[in-house]
């Protein structure tokens, strides 16, 4: 599994759940959204993310993204 994780594009490709919605809501609304998330490194899994949060949730600024490499507390 750990080495399907590290194919390029994989959380890319990911598509996106119901839980979409409230947040595009929320931030239409004025709410700030922030995301955290772990991320496998030394991989694209990274830019992957990003990209990921730039196509679904756009609304989301990205230094309200913080990404943490997987491992660190």
């Amino acid at each position: 599994m750990d080495s399907q994780l590290r194919t390029p594009g994989y959380f890319r490709n990911l598509k996106p759940t119901s839980f979409l919605a409230p947040l595009k809501e929320h931030a239409a609304m004025g709410g700030e959204i922030y995301i955290l998330s772990s991320c496998l490194t030394g991989c694209q899994a990274l830019q992957d993310k990003q990209g990921w949060v730039d196509e679904y949730l756009p609304e989301v600024k990205r230094e309200r993204r913080l990404f943490v490499p997987c491992g660190i507390n």
